[in-house]
């Protein structure tokens, strides 16, 4: 996928140099945002969605609603986490019909066009294809469970918008920070450290609330990401950025638990890989510097399940000019 991610993060240059030639403030969460929603469109499905050029793209228009904290979604996920099954006993739709809409009539088309033409790609959608083949159409191993073709377009949607949001809030509110750390911004400059740089700006700002994940053994406790890593227990000074919280030494002091930013797996090192390369990209080639818009503190939004700047995250993008 480096490939892949490595054109998407030459657009996002490319976008950055423009607006940056016409004004000195510029709105980095939501182009961040563009720029995740075309990594997860080419590396999962292999569309090609140009969100950084087309502000009137769908995926970005979509995205935004399912992520838009509303009351009404706040107290179906919280039914759902009392039990998966009330919102479906119910029958309480999680996602506004718009959404739902869109994106079961896009996923559906993607499908079949892939299957007509025989277009077989290493990716998530190849992988949602055969599960399809083997759990829908040809269920013989599991007969006492009920797929359809909704389960598989669910998993399509869930992993489309959730790899978008959580990489953008992460790689906003880092060059926030950057930004007003000027020193810290220089060392990473000199010594291109993405991966511990990346782990404080998730240790900070949480993503998610909370993990959604079911347990393969009986728990007391709920996983609360974000009020975990804000705990002085284990991150002492919880509201300072420094960096060097996970030197090995520091880390070597706390449980695993505590650095499961992305949770674990294949589509973790797929946030990894967007975040090394857009923040290296980014770093290298302009200085972090607040404007006139800048908030600080930033003020975030004071309702949802995952940590948003309220107000965007507006900063001076300068171009670094090397002979």
């Amino acid at each position: 996928m480096y490939g892949q991610v490595k054109d998407c993060s030459k657009d996002l240059l490319s976008c950055i140099s423009k607006k940056s030639s016409m004004s000195n403030e510029i709105e980095v969460h939501d182009l961040l945002g563009k720029y995740a929603t075309d990594i997860i469109g080419t590396c999962a499905f292999g569309l090609k969605l140009g969100s950084m050029s087309d502000e009137g793209s769908e995926f970005r228009k979509y995205g935004k609603q399912l992520f838009k904290p509303k009351f009404r979604q706040l107290i179906i996920t919280m039914l759902g986490m009392i039990s998966p099954k009330i919102p479906n006993k119910l029958k309480i739709q999680q996602l506004l019909p718009g959404v739902i809409d869109f994106s079961d009539s896009t996923f559906k088309e993607f499908i079949t066009y892939r299957e007509k033409n025989d277009i077989n790609r290493n990716d998530v959608a190849q992988t949602l294809m055969q599960a399809r083949n083997k759990f829908v159409l040809n269920n013989d191993s599991f007969p006492e469970e009920k797929f359809t073709d909704t389960d598989i377009i669910a998993n399509a949607i869930f992993l489309f918008f959730a790899g978008t949001e959580p990489v953008s809030n992460t790689l906003a509110f880092c060059f926030y920070e950057l930004a007003l750390n000027k020193p810290i911004q220089e060392k990473l400059l000199q010594h291109i450290c993405e991966t511990r740089e990346k782990y404080e700006t998730m240790r900070k700002y949480s993503g998610a609330i909370v993990l959604f994940r079911e347990a393969s053994i009986r728990l007391t406790r709920s996983l609360a990401n974000h009020y975990f890593r804000h705990d002085p227990k284990y991150y002492s000074d919880p509201d300072i950025f420094d960096l060097e919280r996970f030197s090995p030494e520091e880390k070597a002091k706390r449980p695993n638990a505590s650095e499961l930013f992305f949770g674990d797996g294949p589509r973790k090192r797929l946030a990894d890989l967007e975040l090394k390369l857009g923040l290296s990209e980014i770093i290298y080639n302009f200085e972090l510097l607040p404007c006139s818009k800048t908030e600080n503190p930033i003020q975030l939004l004071p309702k949802g399940m995952i940590v948003k700047p309220k107000n965007g995250v507006w900063l001076f993008l300068k171009p670094i000019i090397r002979q």
